[in-house]
């Protein structure tokens, strides 16, 4: 336990770090980009594991589109 909660301060301090260097675009950009995940505007990981996995082989998916959005 002890293990993990310095971990897991670690991963605070670098997070921090990362975001108080960030532009005023790129603070926009993560913005969307997060209001998209809220959306459930994003693909899938196991889509995307499935078609990296295709590379290079006979039978080479085509990129995962996000879902479409209902309503």
């Amino acid at each position: 336990m002890r293990l993990s909660r310095r971990v897991g301060v670690v991963m605070l301090h670098m997070s921090q770090t990362m975001l108080a260097d960030l532009g005023r675009g790129e603070v926009s950009l993560l913005g969307e980009r997060i209001a998209e995940a809220d959306e459930d505007a994003m693909i899938d990981a196991d889509l995307i594991v499935e078609w990296v996995g295709s590379w290079f082989t006979e039978g080479e998916l085509p990129p995962p589109e996000p879902p479409v959005a209902a309503g």
